[in-house]
């Protein structure tokens, strides 16, 4: 079987990988992992030649723009005969009538961030998102705002800020934000790398983590953890992920035609460290070195 992933260097991903190779190999699967470095051709040509290759399915991670996810599902989905080839989707619903997906509740677990900082005494919350392209990143960005409005605290276009998944770019956002000199007394990233990079930015100004700004990412990458600050996250089920993509992949093969697509929605929690909660005593995660 087949797995196309966006960049297979970024380290959200080895746990994700480690993940579909355990069940792969316990059920007696060869998998071959192909990266499109985040661009959508790459990512096509991958497909088509993992289906000419004649695995028996694919798992994908899919980089495909928000507005292309049904049709592009609908192309997965195709196998040149009458049954449908087999799919399964991570981290997106692609379009839940022609392929499975296994992923988190994006909108709600950053709505949960967003919340956490709120309850910390935080009311001014600077939100470094990704662009429109992908799914899950709106899907973050609109748990961010959700949170705001349920609590009552008024939308401030000034605090939103764009970049991309790496601490570099969270890094220069941050620096750009306090150059504006926009008043804000958290930060709230779209993954642990860009809020990094952010404290980054944060200390470099003399600012205090979290005395005066508190942060709080996503994904609980183990860096997160080596950090001080350590970063508040969320924990994604990364290892779970991977697993559970392969075995609804195995449900789906076996079923013979008969299995129908679905979206499994894995359980993720709070974790809360000392770059919002001063008092946190450290965790450090060296189990991934």
């Amino acid at each position: 079987m087949g797995v196309v992933l966006p960049d297979i260097t970024k380290i959200f991903f080895p746990n994700v990988l480690k993940g579909i190779e355990t069940a792969a190999k316990k059920a007696g699967y060869k998998v071959n992992f192909l990266s499109s470095d985040f661009d959508f051709a790459t990512e096509r040509e991958s497909v088509e030649y993992l289906k000419a290759s004649y695995v028996d399915g694919i798992i994908i991670d899919s980089c495909c723009r928000a507005e292309g996810l049904a049709k592009w599902a609908g192309e997965l989905a195709e196998s040149g005969g009458e049954a449908p080839f087999h799919v399964v989707s991570m981290e997106q619903v692609m379009d839940s009538s022609k392929i499975s997906s296994v992923l988190v509740d994006y909108e709600k677990l950053s709505g949960m961030a967003t919340a956490h900082l709120i309850g910390q005494g935080k009311r001014d919350i600077l939100y470094i998102k990704v662009g429109k392209e992908l799914r899950h990143g709106q899907e973050r960005y609109q748990g961010y705002l959700s949170a705001l409005a349920e609590q009552g605290l008024p939308f401030r276009e000034e605090l939103v800020l764009e970049a991309d998944f790496s601490a570099l770019s969270a890094y220069h956002a941050t620096k750009l934000a306090l150059e504006k000199g926009l008043r804000f007394d958290a930060v709230q990233t779209t993954n642990d790398q860009m809020a990094i990079g952010s404290l980054k930015a944060l200390k470099e100004a003399g600012i205090s983590v979290p005395g005066q700004v508190a942060i709080a990412g996503c994904d609980n990458i183990f860096p997160s953890t080596l950090v001080s600050p350590q970063i508040t996250t969320i924990d994604l089920p990364k290892y779970e992920m991977g697993y559970t993509a392969f075995e609804e992949l195995k449900r789906l093969m076996d079923g013979e035609g008969k299995a129908s697509p679905r979206s499994v929605i894995l359980e993720a929690k709070l974790v809360v460290r000392q770059s919002t909660a001063a008092d946190r005593a450290g965790d450090w995660n060296l189990s991934m070195w």
